[in-house]
């Protein structure tokens, strides 16, 4: 889970510096994919989300469609 944590803060950095969202997200979530793809993921992409409510994450974007696999799923 600490490496999940460090993909979101290299998410969150990119936020906070302005840098190219949309690149860095797409490869953070592929990893995420590859590697936490699993339920226990989703709650700290959505805190990320909650955290930056003027961010355009996509529309939806790569972090929605990875929560909507498990919609109706039980953390």
């Amino acid at each position: 889970m600490e490496r999940l944590n460090s993909i979101i803060q290299k998410m969150e950095a990119c936020i906070q510096d302005n840098d190219d969202l949309e690149t860095v997200m797409m490869d953070c979530m592929e990893e995420i994919e590859e590697n936490y793809n699993q339920l226990d993921s989703v709650q700290p992409l959505l805190h990320l989300m909650e955290r930056h409510p003027l961010t355009d994450f996509g529309s939806p974007g790569p972090i929605v469609h990875f929560v909507e696999r498990f919609y109706k799923k039980r953390i």
